[in-house]
């Protein structure tokens, strides 16, 4: 069957730009989960008070 080399091209480079946009994604996430991991709190920080979980929502006592 004929299948024109525009039609190649195009799924060729189709394939190009989703490999590419795969790699930098990867990349991004991966030195965001470097620069978390290096993540050191300051000194003076203090742990949660009282009965809540970190995104402030105060939970019941039964439920712990």
């Amino acid at each position: 069957m004929f299948t024109s080399s525009v039609f190649k091209t195009k799924k060729y480079q189709f394939w190009q730009q989703k490999i590419l946009t795969t790699c930098v994604f990867s990349i991004i996430l991966g030195m965001s989960q470097t620069a978390l991991a290096g993540y050191e709190p300051p000194k003076d920080q203090k742990p949660p008070t009282g009965h809540s979980d970190s995104s402030g929502v105060i939970l019941c006592p039964a439920n712990q």
